[in-house]
């Protein structure tokens, strides 16, 4: 009887592991705003980039070494391996600092820091949170360094105003091959 006792116990155990593990498996997708009908054959135009939410799940992350300077009003990160990004590859950063309006570049290997070649998406309004959501527009091949940068203007071209203060970049990641129904 001892024996039927414990088998109940452990059959009861491995259901109640077998649900929590489903249950902690299941993860909230956020859906975008539903998109507003274009006219057939209209261009898409880029404009400024739109702050979306992402989860995390969706979300590889970049490593390497984060660095900032107040002088220059920047953050970036040193990509730990030399990264190629494609068209229509999701970047999310996660900024702080006084910046409210930022600009993204992404510095190719060989390429000088001082020169803006690679900014990608204009001027974009950093949201409360600091979530920076960048959806690439062209690909970008032998990416050493992801950027951002605040202060009034960025190499003299990007007027962010006179308030605008330094960005410092937290994290980095990447999302790629998702449809826009399940980023």
């Amino acid at each position: 009887m001892a024996c039927a006792h414990h088998w109940r116990i452990g059959l009861a155990l491995l259901i109640f592991a077998a649900f929590a593990a489903i249950g902690c498996g299941r993860q909230k997708v956020e859906q975008s705003p539903p998109q507003q009908a274009k006219p057939a054959g209209a261009p898409e135009i880029p404009s400024t980039q739109t702050p979306m939410s992402l989860p995390d799940t969706t979300c590889r992350p970049l490593s390497g070494s984060f660095g900032m300077s107040q002088q220059w009003n920047t953050g970036w990160i040193d990509l730990t391996t030399i990264t190629n990004f494609q068209a229509g590859d999701r970047i999310r950063l996660k900024v702080a600092g006084a910046a409210r309006r930022i600009v993204v570049r992404f510095l190719a290997q060989g390429a000088s820091a001082d020169s803006p070649a690679g900014v990608e998406g204009g001027i974009i309004t950093v949201p409360p949170d600091g979530n920076v959501i960048v959806t690439l527009q062209q690909s970008y091949q032998t990416i050493k360094q992801i950027s951002v940068h605040g202060g009034p203007n960025p190499w003299g071209i990007f007027p962010l105003g006179d308030g605008n203060g330094a960005v410092m970049l937290n994290s980095a990641c990447l999302s790629r091959g998702l449809s826009p129904s399940h980023q």
